[in-house]
């Protein structure tokens, strides 16, 4: 690890394993296993002595064995300093072009080389930035651009139950009806405790176990996100119809089809986030839709200048990766290029730059895995031509899903549609 990467893991370190918090009994992983035995407790299923007798044992594993750990961790790595001599991407290592490549293929779930996914890329970029460039070209004094920010005050909802629930009504007829037990809530919406704010995203799905789909849990960390608009695109990546609609669809689907839970064990990221991104955008249109009919227009040209700015965002990022990863680009080039975006300030520049680093492909599995959902899209249209819908089209990709986008294209053509 470079001496950046290490700053920061002990950070974390020494940030959210604090002697003096554990010996208060306030720390997360203490407030967290008092939360989860109250509903065992509730239940009959432990006494009120047995509850204290497990928070008194957990609290003690974490101040004998946990926080000792990370002490030593952190005193470990500070000894690596100076060691790690590649501060840039992963071609400057022996083999790292080829290591790129095998991730970029596993993450991602396509078969694109290098070339063809800059070139994909490249032409969205430049598509994406016309059609803000058009939206925008009536809207460029500052008093067009506040009128149109404060379209954000029309929004409806505040929370997350409401959102979601407003989700689930406006995918109807866009994406197929899964059946359970409607007296069963199907998720639990939890905010991230203050401690890990500053090292998580802004919200997460946390799957099920594999025999009970209803224990579904999305994570809010609240002060990430900015807006009413932002939470609800945000919750319908995580949840409706995100992550956890296509969760619960294929563990039903699974169940109905009998089929071997070791399944499970195949991930294919490039498709499972790629379907979450491509549905998110699609929910600025739901956004735009709760903004009252009076207002339609606009409302539906903010939202889509919201999109395309994320867009943008996103594929600058993965043309950064792959030119980072692959092309040895430095430091001083991805600055040029983000400056030439209007992302200059030096901290924000430096947080980019060393994220893509640490993390490889991760912008792409996003983001090449929506685009292969677009391209398939269109040859769906293709294939099917008056059979085509959304809906048919939707459960085309759940049914057969999550797989690499090669198998199926090779499946647009099967029967069973």
């Amino acid at each position: 690890m470079v001496d950046f990467s290490l700053k920061k893991t002990i950070a974390e370190c020494d940030a959210l394993f604090s002697a003096a918090e554990f010996a208060s009994g306030t720390h997360f992983l203490q407030t967290s296993f008092h939360n989860r035995l109250l509903p065992l407790l509730s239940k009959g299923c432990i006494s009120e002595e047995e509850v204290i007798s497990l928070e008194k044992e957990n609290s003690r594993l974490l101040i004998q064995n946990v926080q000792p750990a990370m002490v030593s961790l952190a005193s470990n790595l500070k000894a690596l300093y100076g060691q790690g001599t590649n501060s840039g991407g992963l071609c400057r290592l022996p083999k790292g072009k080829e290591y790129y490549l095998s991730l970029l293929k596993q993450n991602t779930g396509s078969d694109k080389s290098i070339s063809e996914i800059k070139s994909l890329l490249t032409r969205r970029l430049s598509a994406d930035f016309d059609s803000l460039k058009l939206l925008m070209q009536n809207s460029t004094t500052k008093e067009d651009l506040y009128a149109m920010r404060n379209l954000e005050r029309l929004f409806p909802f505040s929370e997350g139950d409401m959102m979601l629930e407003d989700l689930q009504d406006k995918m109807i007829g866009d994406f197929p009806v899964i059946t359970f037990n409607r007296f069963i809530r199907l998720y639990q919406i939890k905010k991230v405790p203050g401690d890990l704010q500053d090292y998580c995203a802004p919200a997460f799905f946390l799957p099920p176990e594999l025999d009970d789909f209803y224990k579904n849990s999305i994570y809010l960390n609240v002060d990430s996100l900015t807006s009413g608009i932002d939470l609800y695109t945000t919750l319908a990546h995580e949840g409706f119809p995100g992550h956890l609609y296509q969760t619960v669809y294929h563990r039903i689907q699974n169940q109905t089809r009998q089929v071997h839970p070791v399944e499970a064990l195949f991930q294919n990221n490039g498709f499972v986030e790629g379907w979450a991104l491509y549905v998110e955008f699609m929910a600025y249109d739901y956004a735009a839709d709760c903004m009252g009919t009076g207002n339609s227009i606009e409302a539906h040209k903010y939202t889509t200048i919201m999109q395309l700015n994320c867009s943008l965002q996103l594929c600058l990022y993965s043309l950064l990766d792959l030119g980072i990863h692959y092309d040895d680009l430095s430091y001083e080039k991805t600055a040029q290029m983000l400056s030439a975006f209007g992302i200059t300030n030096p901290a924000t520049i430096r947080s980019i730059y060393e994220y893509i680093v640490e993390e490889p492909t991760n912008y792409l599995q996003y983001y090449l895995g929506y685009l292969e959902i677009l391209e398939l899209k269109i040859a769906a249209r293709a294939a099917w031509g008056n059979q085509y819908s959304d809906l048919r089209f939707h459960k085309f990709l759940l049914d057969y899903g999550p797989a690499d986008f090669t198998y199926l294209k090779d499946c647009l053509d099967s029967p069973y549609f």
